[in-house]
C-alpha cells in the first residue's frame, strides 16, 4: 500500500474521533478518472487512471458577544498513474535490440527512462487548515484563504463552466490565487458593497520567507444584479515583484447573466480580457459563449467559445466548441461531447469525449476519452 495511503488514512481516524464534537462535521469525497488519448501525427496513444481523496473536518463554536470561532481542516491526496504508453512501449523495444554498441545502449536506457519518467505513478498531497474569528466586525481568518483578488469576476459563471479562467490568470508577473501561509479579512456587507484584505507570508511562488511576502486587496459590488469588483495584489519576490490588477463587471437575472473581467500589472499595460454570457432557454436548458484575449495582439491571439447543456431529470448532457487561436501558425479547433447522471445526492458518474485538430506548424489531431466516477460524503 503506498506511504501516502496509510497517512492519509490514519490522519482519517483522527479526524473521526475529533468530528464526535459538537458543532464539528466530517466531510470528504472519492473520486476517480480514467482517461485515453491519441494522437495521431506523434503515433502516440496512453490510457491513464487519476485518484483523488479528500478528507476534511469543519466546525464552530459561539463566543460571548456574537462571536464564533471557525475551523476547517482539509487533507488531499491525488494520485495519476499512466498504465500504458505507446512511446515507452517503443523505447522498451529498441532498447531490447542485440549486436548494439555501448554508445547506442546507453541512448536506448535514456530514452526508455525519459518516456517513464511521463507515465510514472505521481503523488500530489496537500493540507489546507484554515481558522478564525466571525462577528459584527466581519471576519478573520488564519491559514489557508483563498486571496482577495480570486474573487473577483467569480460571480460570472460561464467563466468556469468553459474553463476560460487561464485567459485572465495571474500568471509570472504578480499573482497568487491561494496561499496556506496568510492572513485574511472580510468586511460585513455594506449596501452591497465588500472588503476584503490579505496578506502572505512565505508565498508558494518560491518567495524567501521575510516577512510580509505578499499583500492583496479587493473591494466588491453585488446588489440588484449588478455586479462590480476591483482587486490589486502585489508580490515581493525576485521572479514575481509586480503589481497585478482584477477589474469585474457584470449582470445576471433568472433569464441571462453577461460578464467583464480584465487583468494588467505593471510589466504587462494592456494585459488581457473575458467577456462571457449565458442565457436559459427553459429550465433546463441554457446555451453560454465567451470571447477573450490579449488587447495587445488580439488579432492573432484570442479565444472563442460557444456552449450547449440540457438537463434530463438526474442526467444532462452538453456539447461545447472551442477556437483558440495564439499565432496565426498556431491555432486549434475543439469540438467536446459528454454528460453526467446522479445515482443520488452524494454520487455521480460522467463522461467525455474531446477531439482537437490543431495546426503548430504541423497538423495535429488528438481524441480524448475521460470517464469517472464521485462518491462524497
Amino acid at each position: 500500500m503506498k506511504k501516502s495511503i496509510i497517512a492519509l488514512a490514519v490522519a482519517s481516524a483522527s479526524l473521526v474521533s475529533v468530528a464526535q464534537a459538537d458543532n464539528t462535521t466530517l466531510y470528504g469525497s472519492v473520486e476517480g478518472t480514467y482517461k485515453w488519448s491519441d494522437t495521431k501525427a506523434k503515433k502516440d496513444n496512453s490510457n491513464g487512471v487519476d485518484t483523488e481523496v479528500t478528507v476534511g473536518i469543519k466546525g464552530s463554536e459561539d463566543l460571548d458577544n456574537g462571536i464564533s470561532v471557525f475551523y476547517d481542516l482539509k487533507l488531499v491526496d491525488e494520485e495519476a498513474t499512466v498504465v500504458d504508453s505507446e512511446d515507452l512501449q517503443k523505447a522498451l523495444a529498441e532498447a531490447d535490440k542485440g549486436n548494439m554498441t555501448a554508445a547506442e545502449e546507453d541512448k536506448a536506457e535514456a530514452k526508455v527512462l525519459e518516456e517513464a519518467k511521463k507515465y510514472v505513478n505521481k503523488y500530489k498531497n496537500s493540507s489546507k487548515v484554515t481558522v478564525g474569528l466571525k462577528g459584527d466586525f466581519g471576519t478573520v481568518a488564519v491559514g489557508y484563504n483563498e486571496l482577495p483578488t480570486s474573487t473577483v469576476g467569480k460571480y460570472i459563471a460561464p467563466f468556469e463552466e468553459l474553463g476560460l479562467e487561464d485567459l485572465v490568470k495571474v500568471d509570472k508577473n504578480g499573482g497568487l490565487k491561494e496561499a496556506n501561509h496568510s492572513l485574511a479579512y472580510v468586511s460585513p456587507e455594506f449596501s452591497g458593497v465588500q472588503f476584503i484584505g490579505g496578506l502572505v507570508f512565505d508565498p508558494a511562488t518560491g518567495a524567501e520567507q521575510r516577512g510580509i511576502d505578499a499583500y492583496d486587496v479587493a473591494v466588491n459590488y453585488n446588489a440588484n444584479g449588478f455586479y462590480a469588483g476591483l482587486g490589486v495584489q502585489g508580490v515581493a519576490h525576485s521572479d514575481f515583484d509586480d503589481n497585478a490588477k482584477v477589474l469585474g463587471l457584470g449582470y445576471g437575472n433568472d433569464q441571462f447573466e453577461v460578464g467583464y473581467k480584465t487583468f494588467w500589472t505593471d510589466k504587462v499595460k494592456k494585459g488581457n480580457f473575458v467577456v462571457a454570457g449565458k442565457y436559459n432557454l427553459n429550465a433546463d436548458a441554457s446555451v453560454y459563449g465567451a470571447f477573450g484575449g490579449k488587447y495587445e495582439d488580439l488579432g492573432d491571439n484570442f479565444d472563442v467559445a460557444l456552449g450547449y447543456k440540457q438537463q434530463f431529470g438526474k442526467a444532462s448532457a452538453f456539447a461545447e466548441y472551442k477556437f483558440d487561436k495564439e499565432n496565426k501558425d498556431n491555432k486549434a479547433n475543439s469540438f467536446a461531447l459528454g454528460g453526467d447522471y446522479a445515482f443520488s445526492k452524494r454520487t455521480s458518474t460522467w463522461a467525455k469525449f474531446t477531439f482537437t485538430d490543431k495546426k503548430a506548424g504541423a497538423k495535429i489531431s488528438k481524441s480524448e476519452i475521460e470517464v469517472g466516477l464521485k462518491t462524497s460524503f
